[in-house]
């Protein structure tokens, strides 16, 4: 596998059509998993930092 990491920046209108596919579950197994792939790496989107192991 490829250990390289690459930074992903969705605009709104890309970052809306792969919630659109993800919601509807429209296409392949392949396609909705990739699209959910895609819209966790955007790198432009703010997300809450997860804590690691404070609820244990």
């Amino acid at each position: 596998m490829n250990s390289e990491k690459s930074i992903v920046r969705l605009t709104d209108e890309e970052r809306q059509e792969l919630q659109s596919i993800v919601k509807t579950l429209k296409g392949t197994s392949q396609k909705v998993k990739r699209a959910i792939v895609l819209l966790h790496a955007d790198a432009s989107v703010q997300r809450p930092c997860r804590a690691s192991g404070a609820s244990r």
